[in-house]
């Protein structure tokens, strides 16, 4: 047993995607491992680093598996295992784990070194058998032979429960048992010769040390094609060696250079271009020979066989599937069934990336030719019900769903043994029975009627998915997911305790499944398993059971970005339950949802337990900056910056204030707001931080933009009170105001008469006429129909008076107002502030200025005048002139 043999235990799609996944992350993480991964995989191919960084990390992958051997060491083993192990098979780590009683962190790292002794043998073999029975004998046995490669010493008990040999794990390739050979492409008629040939040109190519230079080379292929004048394949070399050295690689003028020769080299020329990752000049060279490849690819042996095993799968990068058909079945019989697998990989990767028409074209050609290939019997029996079922699934994804079940019928009859690969395909005939032309519509939607019909649908399928998940479990992943979604739904529906516990069961067994799958990392892709562990998380939290919190808190954090948006209903639910679970929890959670989906969460967020807000600083500047954005609805901004209000209430620094402000300015732009912002304004705890005076002006604002004069009425007797005994004319003013609006007179004919008899003046003084400068701040564009009669009066009968004017009405960017109005406050000699502005602009104006101010409660021209004088008055230190 070695790394290599253990790898190779593991089936072939798992391989794959592991290796993509790896190098992905090797990427990402920046990791030294990466660039010796790369060299090594260069050196072993005769490739340049710079050839295996422009190619896609899929040909990248099939690379590495295929050259594992010459590329990878322990500690690069090490690596890659236990990387793949904790995100595609972290449910069988956990279960493993917690049957043996050993501690870990929950994912299924070991918190220290594991005592087997202390376990005992007979725990040590319930939780083998255990997990055999809940994840299948072969993908345990692998864990464990894992397990005892990354440390002999402390899981050396596991050996005596293992076979001597490996198991072929390889469910969607070959059988093992001597077929490794014949499971690689190759060119079949060419001998040591030519193989010593290309190698060499190769070397040239990448400029490998002790490579031969590009004349000699040339003159290599030029003798070899001379000395074999008979031998046609040798042109093969020749059309190679200008494509490697002169890209883009003509058709090489040479003497007697036709028929077969040509296409020969047509072959080496579109290898070269394979083998460079050149797809312009292989599209050049098929659009410029098409006849020429016609011919070859058509003839069964010779230059076509070659073109089979060199370009087919560049063929299919460059999207020229006809081609890539054509030469399937022009050369299936001369090809081994690797050739085959090849195919039908392809086409599978088509399948999932939407190109049903291709993939079904590719599979359907395939299949016709499927009994032509060379290789195992049993190999060729595999391929031929994967590719059946791929075919049977394309037709469903083009909406053809009675063809497509016949298929599924035909299959199942032929899969008579129960197992994974007779449970695929019932869970593929419980979706076509539920109408979905693929697994992937399976997702939970937003609306309750679409969460009905969803329900509805996979009722008809039902029987199906119970059929596949009796018979193989978690080997079943389809159907486990298909019936977590119906379970869940319900749940949701009614909401009973005992369809929870089925649904916990069925959510839980689904995520195991998909998890452990070999296509894990396809269903992270899709989304799907997010969707089931979002599930999973409601359902647990909706327990409400304090024990579960910092478990929720885990279980969130490892549901993958790649799942795409939840649904709102499912997101609010579980913040509703982790609200009441702790504030600590919900607020983990919520971070974690704006993290991921930014300003898209700010929907699922505007609702949020206040507590929770208080508990996170990150969650707070997310939902500001959300809050501030102006692309956003004007209801929603609302939302978040009242959240925000209530959270600075406890937090202080500031956010109240702002939130306050932002709310105000919200309410003077839409009534629907005012409204609300009204309504929360009468809690005294939450207005606490504006002077009652300036609450009172607040709401006097927003009840007189509603039009609501009963309620204007009583607020202007509460703020007339408290302005009546002050030694200005605010009182006064504010009942002139009343009147202008209309409100009720016996009201204001009432106040009137409360008013003192005489009102205590400014200190009085020698009257002078030396110049004064006033600075009027407040009011909107009704004010701005007063400025000139005002300048007029006052230039009539107190000329000495200058006046500027400041309408800052409510506009949002005061904080550039502020700055701007105290610099001119500093050169004038009073300051009148108006309440009709921004509020956090008045008290951070009163704040800082450094002059005489008074008020002008009132809106009106009179009003204003009377403000301006007496602001004068209080400049000179004497008593108000009249207007």
């Amino acid at each position: 047993m070695d790394w290599l043999g253990v790898w190779r235990a593991h089936p072939e799609e798992e391989r794959l995607q592991a290796w993509e996944a790896w190098l992905a992350w090797l990427r990402e993480e920046r990791s030294p491992a990466e660039p010796v991964v790369r060299d090594r995989l260069a050196r072993a191919l005769r490739f340049r680093p710079q050839t295996l960084e422009r190619m896609p990390r899929g040909r990248l992958a099939v690379l590495l598996d295929e050259r594992a051997g010459e590329v990878m060491d322990p500690p690069l083993w090490q690596m890659l295992l236990v990387r793949h192990y904790f995100s595609a098979h972290g449910e069988l780590l956990v279960a493993f784990l917690d049957a043996l009683g050993v501690p870990h962190d929950g994912r299924g790292g070991l918190k220290g070194p594991p005592d087997l002794a202390a376990v005992g043998e007979a725990r040590l073999g319930d939780a083998v058998a255990r997990v055999r029975d809940g994840f299948g004998r072969e993908r345990a046995d692998r864990y464990f032979r894992v397990l005892l490669l990354q440390d002999p010493e402390a899981w050396g008990p596991l050996a005596r429960f293992l076979d001597a040999r490996l198991e072929a794990g390889d469910a969607e390739g070959p059988p093992a048992g001597g077929a490794a050979d014949e499971r690689r492409v190759a060119l079949d008629e060419f001998t040591t010769l030519d193989r010593v040939v290309i190698d060499a040109v190769v070397a040239t190519a990448v400029g490998a040390e002790g490579a031969l230079g590009r004349e000699e080379a040339r003159d290599l292929v030029e003798t070899v094609a001379a000395l074999n004048a008979g031998r046609k394949r040798s042109w093969f070399h020749v059309g190679f060696l200008e494509g490697l050295l002169e890209p883009p690689g003509r058709m090489p003028e040479r003497e007697g250079l036709d028929g077969e020769r040509r296409a020969w080299a047509l072959a080496g020329l579109m290898a070269a271009a394979a083998r460079r990752d050149d797809r312009k000049a292989l599209e050049g060279l098929l659009d410029g020979h098409r006849e020429l490849f016609r011919e070859a690819a058509e003839r069964p042996g010779g230059p076509g066989a070659a073109l089979a095993n060199v370009a087919l799968e560049a063929l299919l990068e460059a999207g020229r599937f006809e081609e890539g058909c054509r030469l399937l079945r022009g050369q299936a019989g001369e090809s081994r069934l690797a050739l085959g697998e090849l195919a039908y990989q392809w086409a599978t990767r088509l399948w999932r990336e939407k190109q049903v028409g291709e993939a079904r074209l590719l599979l359907e050609t395939l299949q016709g030719v499927l009994g032509r290939f060379r290789g195992e019997e049993a190999w060729r029996r595999d391929l031929g019900l994967r590719v059946g079922r791929r075919l049977a699934q394309c037709l469903q994804a083009l909406g053809e769903l009675e063809e497509a079940r016949a298929r599924f019928e035909a299959l199942l009859a032929q899969e008579a043994r129960a197992g994974r690969r007779r449970a695929e395909v019932l869970a593929d005939l419980g979706l076509v029975a539920a109408g979905f032309r693929d697994l992937a519509e399976v997702r939970l939607p937003e609306g309750e009627g679409d969460r009905q019909a969803l329900r509805a649908a996979l009722e008809r399928g039902r029987e199906r998915f119970e059929q596949a998940v009796a018979e193989a479990g978690a080997e079943a992943p389809n159907a486990a997911y298909a019936l977590a979604v119906l379970a869940y739904l319900r749940w949701w529906e009614e909401d009973r305790e005992a369809q929870a516990q089925a649904a916990r069961q069925a959510v839980a067994l689904a995520v195991q499944a998909m998890g452990g799958s070999p296509s894990a990392e396809e269903y992270r892709r899709l989304g799907l398993l997010g969707q089931a562990q979002l599930m999973e998380a409601v359902l647990e939290a909706s327990t409400l059971d304090p024990g579960v919190a910092a478990g929720l808190r885990a279980h969130w954090e490892r549901i993958p970005a790649s799942a795409g948006r939840f649904p709102l209903a499912d997101l609010e639910r579980l913040l509703q339950y982790a609200g009441l679970l702790g504030a600590e929890t919900a607020a983990r959670i919520a971070e974690s949802v704006a993290r991921h989906h930014g300003a898209a969460a700010a929907e699922h967020l505007a609702g949020l337990p206040v507590e929770a807000l208080v508990a996170s600083e990150e969650l707070r500047g997310g939902m500001r900056r959300w809050a501030a954005d102006p692309s956003l609805p004007h209801d929603l901004r609302y939302r978040l910056w009242q959240g925000l209000a209530e959270a600075g209430r406890m937090t202080g620094g500031g956010l109240l204030e702002e939130a306050l402000d932002a709310l105000e300015g919200l309410a003077a732009e839409h009534d629907d707001l005012a409204r609300r912002l009204l309504a929360w304004l009468e809690d005294e705890d939450r207005a606490s931080c504006w002077e009652p005076e300036e609450r009172l002006w607040v709401q006097l604002r927003l009840a007189r933009q509603l039009g609501e004069d009963g309620r204007c009425g009583a607020l202007v007797q509460r703020l007339f009170y408290r302005l009546r005994d002050r030694p200005h004319e605010g009182a006064v003013e504010l009942l002139e105001q009343a009147r202008d609006w209309g409100l009720d007179p016996g009201l204001l004919d009432a106040l009137a008469a409360s008013l003192p008899r005489s009102e205590e003046e400014a200190p009085a003084a020698p009257a002078d006429s030396r110049p004064l400068r006033i600075l009027f701040v407040g009011g909107n564009e009704i004010q701005a129909r007063y400025d000139e009669a005002v300048r007029r009066r006052l230039a009539e009968r107190h000329p000495h008076i200058q006046v500027e004017f400041e309408h800052t009405g409510w506009r949002s960017n005061w904080g550039e107002d502020l700055e701007r109005l105290v610099r001119k406050a500093r050169v004038s000699d009073a300051v009148v502030l108006m309440p009709m502005m921004r509020t956090m602009l008045g008290r951070g104006l009163r704040a800082r200025l450094q002059v005489p101010w008074v008020s002008c409660p009132g809106t009106g021209r009179d009003a204003i005048v009377r403000s301006i004088l007496r602001a004068a008055a209080f400049a000179r230190g004497g008593p108000a002139e009249t207007a």
